[in-house]
């Protein structure tokens, strides 16, 4: 759930049917929030108080979302392991969860603070 009042921004998570872990109510107050999420995944599960308006909600619903049935994982590193072994860090497979992974960031010469790998979970 989203709430604005025009100067605190509130976002809250409590558990419901589709939350069914153990997770206990989470309030967070602030000035702006990002939501980095497709547009349908936003419209389907997030409550907005006031409520967003309809044409937006429906914008959101039809806006195609490449690859939405891919969540992304990233993993950083302290040191780029597998570039010091030579090594690619691109990895496809078809075993686990995660089927592909590639050199988010690698950490060498302003590219991002740590190496990085990061990857498709199916």
């Amino acid at each position: 759930r989203i709430e604005h009042d025009g100067d605190v921004i509130k976002i809250s998570c409590t558990k419901s049917e589709s939350n069914k872990d153990d997770c206990e109510t989470i309030l967070i107050e602030c000035r702006t929030a990002i939501l980095a999420a497709p547009p349908k995944v936003l419209a389907n599960t997030i409550e907005f108080h006031p409520p967003l308006p309809k044409n937006k909600i429906d914008s959101m619903v039809a806006t195609p979302t490449w690859m939405e049935d891919y969540s992304k994982v990233s993993v950083s590193f302290p040191k780029n392991w597998w570039r010091r072994l030579n090594i690619s860090a691109i990895s496809i497979d078809q075993i686990g969860a995660v089927s592909t992974w590639w050199e988010a960031c690698s950490g060498d010469d302003d590219d991002g603070v740590s190496p990085t790998l990061a990857g498709f979970v199916t």
